[in-house]
């Protein structure tokens, strides 16, 4: 699992969360967005910003990086923590612990969905068996 976030645990249980997972079998891997000062969010309509998000009281809303619980998180996660700052060794660091995983099967599952279309074949010969009967009664009074 790959985590993107700035790390503030807004629910108050993310380690715990970690930890389960990884019993669970599943590595948690956290990548690190913004900057420790802070910055709004703006909050965005059509491509336009429209202005910065808010709270429920009305105060803008800041969020800092949090470092240390992406960190604390990622051990708990039996993953690694990485910073955004630098994009290009982030994606090598990050290619070289996917490359080290062993491949694991889950839970396969096929499902087939038909969806009826009778109904289309069914109209289209009711309209011609009605042509059919229009065509031949109107012969048939013609001769």
């Amino acid at each position: 699992l790959i985590i993107v976030t700035d790390g503030e645990d807004h629910e108050g249980n993310a380690l715990e969360m970690a930890a389960t997972a990884r019993q669970q079998g599943l590595r948690i891997h956290c990548i690190g967005v913004g900057s420790a000062e802070g910055a709004t969010i703006p909050e965005v309509m059509a491509g336009r910003k429209i202005g910065e998000k808010r709270d429920d009281a009305g105060q803008v809303v800041v969020s800092r990086l949090n470092p240390a619980m992406l960190t604390s998180i990622a051990e708990a996660g039996g993953g690694s923590y990485y910073s955004l700052r630098d994009i290009r060794q982030t994606i090598e660091s990050l290619e070289t612990d996917l490359d080290s995983l062993t491949e694991q099967e889950f839970d396969e599952r096929y499902i087939t969905d038909y969806e009826d279309q009778f109904s289309w074949m069914l109209g289209i010969a009711l309209l011609l068996l009605t042509l059919e009967a229009f065509f031949s009664l109107r012969v048939s009074k013609e001769s």
